[in-house]
């Protein structure tokens, strides 16, 4: 027999029309459904994404891991319940090692000493396998700690760098900061021209730290550079730049700065780091057209920041257009640029140069944000009120954004309303895309038409308002107030399609028995269309993504399963796609989080309707899940609260 459920989660969606709205969205969604929400079963991989490091030992108190993923977490767990003790190697330590080491399938049990764990690997052949890979090199980083620098070199001498993917780069720097650490000089300088194929800017600064103490400098100072220009990190720029000046003290004297030369070109890798005196005396070599001439697509980021500081900002669009298709594709690029120019007081060449590059606005929201802020802090009003109604277009859901549209109609005190022109406010209702995020302004318009007393489109207003913001909080102010009284079951006859299920909602979404006169009636014909699909691209599989990134996302390893999806997917595919992978991966790997963030993300990016009316079940489910279910239902008793409001406050949604 099928047993009835109440999603919490659309009912939390159903709270966001105000309380008294709670019950009918409630309602709504009384499903019948054999999915009861049941009690957590054992889920390692939740546990190692939660470091619930007592737990897996509990598990494995009285069984022995046997998968290479078991022996990865039950090491894990041990490590980590040694890192918090001495350094002493206690038994627990050695078997967390041996744990380690049995990944790749090797025997090792009961090592007593470093020389017991070198037996252990003894013959083995380097490794290939991304677990056994990243099992080694945790392996090799504790053993830094227990000073067992034989068994951390072998460690690292044992992982195969021939994989050109992001946990390869990882090791290798590591193990060439090893070397350089321990004064192994030679061996490292070899190692720094080996894998030439694997970057990234910590991996491009100990390769230059290893060349450079081998006298190889000019081959150094090449990935000094190519480090700086691989990141905006602060610390690593200031780490970059510490090395150069203490290795190249005599190229930052006024007199070479001054000199036209291949170094000097290279230095303006590091022109957010240089000193104003320094700026100055690169002027005389460095000037505007000869930096436009030899610009490149590596070095155009950075030569701009120099313009900017050395003060030609003037010429940024000369510049820009010798990297136009470059530009086009990095909206980053441009967005530091215009920040820079704005800090220099530069507002109109910053907002020209956003504007010599329109059509990169709508793939970066911080960038676009940055033209909104510029636009109004340069007086543009009808520019800025333009502006906003296309970002709003493009993310409904940025709020914050809303806001500002509101505070164009109505100014910035709600106290004391000046209402904008008729334009303005007909403009917008007729820009604004029918999305959730639209109902703020709806409110408003219906005060607004109050205000002029125009009763005929305030009854309009009424019977569309719904189709023009579907899900939105405000959904509570219509439905309280409008005055027309009708037949909720008369008025279901004459739905057909979604748009006469719209206008019912919007007369009838807030009556508990007309929402009950929904139940076991089928809904879907009237769902949004996008939801659908989107529903039905997952149910069926998804979109295919890479083993080993869901793997690291199962483990916990989130910065390295970034870097490897960057690495396979970044420039290869467009945002939707970006977001439906990430999407699979937060299921597939059963990290909640990422799933409804980057489900949520999809949903807006597709610009479907944050709206339980407009949701088939199992992507409302998706969006607004009930983890620790038996947990949650217990606490709620116990404490005479509703598990919706916990759920509420578990999503900040309350």
């Amino acid at each position: 027999m099928q047993k009835v459920r109440v999603i919490n989660t659309a009912r939390q969606i159903g709270m966001a029309f105000g309380r008294k709205y709670i019950m009918p969205a409630v309602i709504f969604l009384l499903v019948p459904t054999g999915l009861m929400a049941t009690p957590i079963g054992f889920d390692l991989y939740g546990l190692i994404r939660a470091e619930r490091w007592a737990d897996i030992q509990r598990h494995f108190s009285n069984r022995s891991p046997v998968q290479g993923y078991e022996k990865f977490a039950m090491a894990r767990a041990l490590m980590a319940d040694a890192g918090r003790s001495s350094s002493a190697f206690t038994p627990e330590v050695a078997n967390a090692f041996a744990l380690y080491l049995q990944v790749s399938g090797v025997n090792c049990s009961r090592p007593s000493s470093q020389a017991d764990l070198l037996n252990c690997v003894e013959g083995l052949r380097p490794q290939k396998d991304l677990l056994v890979r990243l099992s080694f090199l945790r392996a090799a980083e504790h053993a830094e700690k227990y000073s067992f620098r034989s068994l951390q070199n072998r460690l690292y001498e044992l992982i195969d760098l021939s994989e050109s993917d992001p946990l390869s780069a990882v090791i290798l720097r590591e193990r060439l900061e090893y070397l350089v650490q321990s004064q192994q000089t030679t061996a490292a300088g070899e190692l720094a021209g080996q894998y030439v194929d694997l970057d990234g800017p910590l991996l491009n600064l100990w390769r230059a730290r290893a060349l450079y103490k081998v006298g190889k400098t000019d081959e150094a100072f090449t990935y000094y550079v190519r480090a700086a220009r691989g990141t905006n990190a602060a610390w690593i720029l200031n780490a970059i730049v510490g090395d150069v000046r203490k290795n190249y003290t005599g190229r930052f004297s006024p007199a070479s700065l001054a000199q036209r030369t291949s170094e000097n070109r290279e230095l303006l890798a590091f022109s957010d780091r240089l000193s104003s005196s320094e700026i100055r005396a690169l002027k005389a070599s460095m000037t505007p057209v000869h930096v436009i001439d030899t610009t490149n697509v590596t070095r155009v980021h950075r030569d701009g920041i120099y313009l900017i500081q050395a003060g030609y900002g003037r010429y940024l669009k000369t510049l820009a257009a010798r990297a136009y298709t470059h530009l086009s594709q990095s909206p980053e690029i441009l967005h530091d640029w215009a920040a820079l120019l704005n800090t220099k007081g530069e507002t109109g060449l910053a907002i020209q140069l956003i504007e010599q590059f329109a059509h990169t606005r709508t793939q970066k929201y911080t960038y676009w944000q940055l033209y909104l802020d510029l636009l109004k802090k340069a007086g543009y009003r009808q520019k800025y009120f333009e502006e906003v109604l296309g970002y709003l277009s493009h993310y409904p859901a940025h709020y914050h954004v809303a806001d500002e549209l509101i505070q164009i109609l109505i100014g910035s005190d709600p106290s004391k309303i000046v209402w904008a022109d008729d334009a303005y406010w007909k403009r917008a209702r007729e820009t604004l895309p029918h999305q959730t995020g639209s109902g703020r302004f709806l409110y408003w318009l219906k005060r607004y038409y109050i205000e002029k007393d125009d009763r005929q489109a305030i009854q309009e207003l009424y019977n569309s308002f719904y189709e023009q913001a579907p899900g939105s909080f405000y959904a509570g102010a219509f439905w309280e107030t409008n005055p027309e009284k009708r037949d909720f079951v008369s008025d279901w006859r004459q739905v057909n399609d979604r748009a006469s299920y719209l206008l019912w909602v919007a007369r009838h979404g807030g009556n508990v028995e007309a929402i009950r006169h929904l139940k076991g009636r089928n809904l879907q014909p009237y769902m949004d269309p996008e939801a659908l699909q989107l529903w039905k691209d997952m149910n069926t599989g998804g979109v295919p993504v890479d083993e080993n990134i869901v793997l690291l996302f199962r483990l916990g390893e989130r910065g390295l399963g970034d870097e490897f999806f960057d690495n396979r997917y970044e420039g290869h595919i467009t945002v939707r796609e970006n977001l439906a992978r990430m999407s699979e991966i937060g299921r597939r790997s059963g990290s909640l989080d990422l799933s409804v963030y980057f489900t949520r993300q999809l949903a807006r990016e597709m610009l479907i309707p944050e709206d339980p009316f407009s949701m088939p079940e199992g992507l409302l489910k998706v969006l607004y899940p009930r983890p620790y279910y038996q947990l949650v239902s217990s606490n709620a008793r116990r404490y005479n609260i509703e598990s919706d409001m916990v759920y509420a406050l578990m999503r900040q949604e309350s």
